[in-house]
């Protein structure tokens, strides 16, 4: 499969489409070292089956709005890779570091690709293919535990401040809040999920500056949603953070509905 990937690659066959943090943070000009970020991003979905944002359960766009631009780390987070793809770490290390500086070229990037591939023998394919197990709701919900010292809340959209704000609903004390929402039109209703330490409880902003700081957790769905507003909230349930929307009525009154939510949306 590397060799194949890396000659279409090389040979201009497949076109480099994802734009590194540079062009899509600061509109900058692109380069080599992004078409070595593409490549990257472009491994992970060939081994993995999905986009690298879809399987971290974060948009693109929300993601880069949130990040640190000067991370000393990679975009891709080791965590996300498959198993059996482990050995290609180093790999995804140096073509999706943040810093343009601290990645290697798209040539070396294909030497490096063919050198590992030599090195590990790829997974062998079965005559039939299995299909995938589907994660359940309460399987997938198992992945996002409360961690101590953590607040947890929605990323909002403040149109009156001109900005992205971070709101707690469940605060490191086990205390909690809601927040009622206007919903623009009825079918699924999502929204972002992120936490803050309590180090940091006076910053609201998940601007880059402080994209360390306000990290995302995953995206949450509401499907068939039919109200015009909903309320919000996070509870710690045995150790795992749950998410409900509640329907609201016109008088801001709780209806007794409540719509199933579901993490990691793709």
């Amino acid at each position: 499969m590397f060799s194949e990937f890396n000659e279409k690659i090389i040979n201009g066959d497949v076109p480099l489409r994802y734009r590194d943090p540079q062009e899509f943070m600061f509109g900058e000009e692109r380069d080599e070292k992004s078409d070595s970020y593409s490549y990257g991003m472009m491994l992970f979905n060939e081994i993995s089956g999905n986009d690298y944002f879809a399987a971290s359960g974060t948009e693109e766009d929300e993601y880069f709005m949130m990040a640190d631009p000067d991370s000393d780390g990679s975009v891709i987070d080791l965590k996300y890779i498959p198993d059996e793809y482990r050995f290609l770490s180093d790999f995804f290390l140096k073509t999706t570091a943040w810093k343009r500086n601290e990645r290697i070229t798209l040539s070396e990037a294909a030497a490096l690709l063919s050198e590992l591939g030599k090195e590990v023998c790829e997974p062998e394919e079965t005559a039939v293919q299995e299909p995938e197990k589907e994660e359940t709701v309460s399987e997938v919900q198992d992945k996002y535990s409360v961690e101590e010292d953590y607040d947890y809340g929605i990323i909002l959209n403040n149109k009156r401040s001109g900005r992205i704000e971070f709101r707690p609903l469940l605060f490191y004390t086990g205390s909690t809040e809601k927040y009622d929402m206007p919903v623009d039109k009825p079918g699924k209703f999502v929204i972002a999920v992120s936490k803050r330490h309590r180090d940091y409880r006076d910053i609201s902003n998940p601007s880059s500056v402080y994209g360390d700081v306000i990290t995302p957790v995953g995206l949450v769905m509401g499907e068939n949603v039919n109200s015009s507003s909903i309320r919000i909230s996070i509870e710690n349930l045995s150790g795992k953070l749950k998410v409900d929307f509640a329907e609201l009525s016109q008088s801001r009154n709780e209806t007794g509905k409540i719509y199933d939510v579901k993490w990691g949306i793709e």
